[in-house]
């Protein structure tokens, strides 16, 4: 008899720099959704968040420290596929004004 494999949590990486936002958004996802979601508020920390696991959707502020979210979203997608084998492109944006 073979076992089905446990539902795996799909996992939301957010990167916004005011935390009261990050949370507002973490407990949401976590409570209405079921998913494993981790915050950061730098671009810095957030490219390697992005590239040490996979995620399904990633939720990024317009403006970041240091720069933007969509130039972020622009460098993660020249390595996502480097980083994580078997996949193409990176996962799914939202950006937040």
């Amino acid at each position: 008899m073979s076992q089905v494999p446990p539902f795996e949590k799909p996992r939301v990486l957010i990167i916004h720099p005011t935390a009261s936002t990050c949370r507002l958004i973490r407990e949401s996802l976590e409570h209405f959704c079921d998913a494993e979601v981790e915050t950061c508020p730098d671009a810095q920390r957030g490219f390697e968040l992005a590239l040490q696991r996979r995620h399904q959707l990633f939720i990024f502020s317009l403006q970041l420290p240091l720069m933007g979210g969509p130039l972020l979203y622009e460098m993660i997608g020249t390595a996502y596929s480097f980083c994580h084998e078997g996949t193409r492109t990176p996962p799914g944006i939202i950006y937040l004004a």
